[in-house]
């Protein structure tokens, strides 16, 4: 298994730098997981796409947004929250801004085992250096600034 960390040595301090993944590290990941919850998904926003796309890389994706709980999308009944997912899940994949992403991984950090999360997703926007590392002390993998997406279409 390739091991990398967020170390402050490899990420940038600029977001907008992309941070240079092991590609093996990426395509491990990606091979690894099967179930993902979306935490910020929404119809109308980018995120939609964004999963649209994963979902076309046959990921089992789960969109997760309170203020759609109950509705329909992408073949999917919404839960409120990840504690509402009925299984566990492989991977999180979080859009929104960088307190999303300290949210995402706090939850990782206090209730990994009941969820099941073996990789947090922080997409691009969801920039926070502090969260991924918070999460790799959890014993979960993190990619960050990266579009879930994109790779898994390169990596096949």
């Amino acid at each position: 298994m390739v091991e990398f960390r967020h170390d402050p040595s490899v990420v940038p301090e600029d977001p907008n730098d992309k941070i240079a993944y092991p590609e093996e590290y990426l395509r491990e990941i990606l091979h690894d997981v099967f179930k993902v919850a979306v935490l910020g998904f929404h119809p109308d926003y980018e995120s939609a796409a964004y999963v649209q796309r994963l979902k076309e890389c046959d990921y089992h994706i789960i969109p997760v947004n309170p203020n759609l709980a109950g509705e329909m999308h992408v073949n999917e009944v919404v839960p409120a929250s990840l504690f509402d997912i009925p299984s566990k899940f492989d991977m999180l994949q979080v859009f929104g801004g960088p307190e999303d992403a300290m949210f995402a991984a706090q939850g990782i950090a206090e209730h990994r085992e009941k969820l099941g999360v073996k990789v947090l997703w922080l997409e691009p926007g969801t920039w926070n250096p502090e969260a991924a590392r918070l999460a790799e002390s959890a014993g979960v993998r993190v990619v960050m600034g990266l579009d879930a997406a994109e790779v898994a279409e390169r990596l096949g």
